[in-house]
């Protein structure tokens, strides 16, 4: 694929781009960091020193490759800063993207071309991939990059859990983009005509049982067919966006110090029992295919959805005006509050032909003072940068959202867990769906049962890692 696919897809983009940067006050409104030499303003273009590392011909004619699996929506806050880097420092450089990889596609189809010795130059890196990943060999350590051109703020205005996400053995193996909290999304109209009160916007004063008693009555045959037609709520299901609610309970899926898998801990049975039971006993959680769960919320079929802070921009553009809706803190479980936060970061690959230019255009995109806030505001994305967090929203948006930045920002910052990312967590994860269908898809097997099995399994991937 190119660039940008097609014309039509350039200009679309392009206005955008030029509508979101004018409605920001893009360049003007930004804080300069402290020791940036030559900032000069809106029409800023920093000297060759301050954004290369200096060992690559400015006149070089190469094709730099990317590869991500971000959807046109969300690669738009990317497009500033790819076609600013490279038509100020490397303007003969063709710029090949293939963006849009379908997600399971994304992780096969990666280690395919790197073992066929067709490596991308800038690739996308999900937290729960880069151990597995950085262990086979995949990536490109960083480190000698960072000590002779560090991003600008690295490391202490980086939000150390993505830092640290993105390490393996002592090295570093991607520059984060994003702190990604997970919330609740939830449709005002659908709770106003049910008569039923809104889940608390401003605090975290509600559990998982309160939210299953509005779940019980919001969810309805609207048209009296015998068929339901609104549900009250839509809880995850993966392997690795249920470790939230896991620890609510007071559960976890492994003990890192004796590398023992813990699936059958009593409290993460209870805590993946209660998601199940909320679809195939209580009958608030429909059971959907994969795209029309996530079309759940926006078509207004369900009334709360948790997902991810970056949705929201997204969601806007979806709903317009045909319903009012907002944000909510996750509940707390039996055992403590606990909140869903993740992230991504852009790496290097092994065998990357152009990688000391995708270092450059990874820490241009990722630290610059005049591209951070249209990575936030067009993607609704907390950047890595904790500097720039209220760069996050249009003002249109905060309207509708005054209360974003506290459900998502300052919640997830006090109460973020992740799971234990671990080398084999690729295979464990894919192996979720064996396991955890017939407890979340079919309802056909308890989660005791499936996670007795699956707990097996876990652990012979953790043993594999010990040898």
């Amino acid at each position: 694929m190119s660039f940008l696919k097609s014309s039509l897809k350039l200009v679309v983009i392009g206005v955008l781009v030029c509508f979101i940067m004018a409605s920001v006050g893009y360049a003007q409104q930004v804080p300069v960091p402290k020791g940036v030499e030559g900032y000069k303003g809106k029409d800023w273009e920093p000297e060759r020193h301050i954004w290369t590392l200096g060992t690559v011909d400015p006149n070089i004619k190469t094709t730099f490759r990317i590869l991500s699996w971000e959807g046109e929506f969300e690669f738009i806050k990317w497009f500033l800063g790819i076609d600013r880097f490279f038509k100020h420092y490397y303007p003969n450089v063709k710029v090949e993207i293939n963006w849009g990889v379908e997600w399971n596609t994304y992780w096969t189809k990666l280690p395919t071309m790197l073992a066929a010795g067709d490596a991308p130059d800038l690739i996308w890196m999900h937290d729960t991939r880069n151990q597995t990943f950085a262990a086979k060999g995949m990536l490109l350590p960083l480190d000698d990059y960072i000590k002779k051109l560090p991003p600008l703020g690295w490391p202490y205005d980086f939000y150390t859990s993505q830092v640290t996400s993105f390490q393996y053995e002592g090295k570093q193996y991607g520059i984060p983009y994003d702190f990604a909290p997970g919330g609740y999304y939830f449709n005002k109209t659908m709770f106003d005509k049910a008569g039923v009160s809104y889940p608390p916007e401003w605090s975290t004063d509600w559990t998982f049982e309160d939210m299953l008693e509005k779940a019980k009555k919001l969810t309805r045959d609207i048209n009296g067919d015998g068929k339901t037609d609104e549900y009250g709520v839509q809880m995850p299901t993966g392997g690795w966006n249920t470790y939230w609610v896991i620890r609510s309970f007071g559960g976890d899926l492994f003990n890192q110090k004796t590398k023992k898998a813990t699936l059958t801990n009593p409290k993460t049975v209870e805590a993946l029992q209660f998601i199940a039971d909320g679809r195939f006993k209580w009958k608030v959680d429909p059971v959907f295919s994969t795209t029309d769960a996530q079309r759940a919320f926006v078509s207004g079929k369900v009334a709360m959805q948790f997902s991810l802070n970056d949705e929201a921009f997204g969601i806007d553009k979806v709903i317009e005006d045909r319903f009012k809706w907002g944000v909510c803190p996750s509940p707390r479980g039996p055992a403590k509050r606990a909140q869903f936060v993740g992230g991504s970061a852009l790496s290097i690959p092994k065998g990357a032909k152009n990688a000391d230019i995708a270092y450059e255009l990874i820490r241009y995109m990722l630290s610059n003072p005049e591209v951070l806030p249209m990575n936030g505001r067009v993607g609704s994305q907390l950047v890595s940068r904790k500097s720039f967090y209220p760069w996050t929203l249009n003002e249109g948006l905060y309207k509708k959202l005054p209360n974003y930045y506290y459900v998502f920002y300052e919640l997830g910052s006090k109460d973020g867990v992740m799971p234990w990312y671990f080398p084999g967590f690729q295979e464990y994860d894919a192996l979720w769906s064996r396991y955890m269908d017939p407890v979340f898809v079919t309802g056909k097997m308890d989660a005791k049962s499936a996670l007795s099995k699956y707990q097996i399994e876990a652990q012979r991937i953790l043993d594999q890692m010990k040898k």
